[in-house]
């Protein structure tokens, strides 16, 4: 009769063992996922800034999903910047696309990577910067011109690729 309670103990203590394992491991994926989803605000926070609070929530995170797709797809990365003022160009970067507009000034500086800007044609990126937005400052309808800068973009991209 001794040796029919030590079985349980060595069941109990191999359960205990596998529990705070199985623990460990949940507390990891929790950990790992809070650390995903917070890089993601931390990038998409960096790749569009609104400074007149003009762009809604969802707005800048499809516009973030859009930039990292993009990076995904070309290689290349996207920043958008709304100034309140006058746009400021940053010095040019040979992997991210600056957009920067400016809905108080109607101005917009795009700044292409030289690569991409020997790539694409030129008048598809004279209009980007000079033309295209020249019918969405009425009205402040500039973000759908953004929208729609950023899908003539990717057609553009996507023809170079099929080359």
């Amino acid at each position: 009769m001794p040796c029919s309670g030590s079985g349980g103990r060595g069941q109990s203590s191999t359960f205990r063992i596998f529990v705070t394992v199985l623990l460990f491991v949940v507390v990891g994926l929790f950990f790992w996922k809070n650390y995903e989803r917070s890089m993601d605000v931390i990038l998409s926070s960096h790749l569009v800034r609104d400074e007149t609070g003009t762009l809604s929530r969802e707005q800048k995170d499809e516009l973030s999903s859009f930039a990292m797709g993009l990076q995904d797809r070309f290689g290349f990365g996207l920043q958008i910047r709304v100034f309140e003022h006058f746009v400021e160009k940053p010095e040019p970067d040979s992997r991210v696309i600056f957009m920067g507009v400016s809905p108080a000034c109607q101005e917009v500086e795009i700044v292409w990577p030289p690569v991409l800007r020997r790539a694409l044609p030129e008048d598809f990126t004279r209009h980007m910067e000079e033309e295209h937005f020249e019918e969405y400052w009425q009205g402040e309808n500039w973000s759908r011109g953004l929208y729609q800068a950023l899908h003539m973009l990717k057609e553009e991209l996507l023809a170079i690729e099929q080359e």
